[in-house]
């Protein structure tokens, strides 16, 4: 699905980026929907918990872990900025 603005898009909605050499699928990041993939550990909010959860999980290449929060089939780098930046 392609959105025009948040009011059309869904916690389902998928953004496909490529910047500084790095692709792949993330979660498009407004609002409350943003915690829907950053709170790891479903507490309600996204804090150093779920950054732990992340970090803990660093290296892991399983399908479907919720540590990898772009879905790129592995918890890097990339997913620990992203738990870092959506931190409350």
């Amino acid at each position: 699905m392609i959105c025009e603005t948040a009011d059309e898009c869904t916690p389902d909605t998928v953004l496909t980026i490529q910047a500084a050499g790095i692709a792949g699928d993330l979660p498009i990041i407004w609002g409350n929907i943003r915690n829907r993939y950053l709170d790891i550990n479903e507490d309600g909010q996204v804090n150093i918990l779920d950054l732990v959860i992340v970090a803990s999980s660093f290296g892991e290449k399983e399908h479907f872990n919720k540590a990898d929060v772009n879905g790129d089939g592995i918890v890097n780098i990339q997913d620990l900025v992203l738990v870092a930046n959506g931190i409350n």
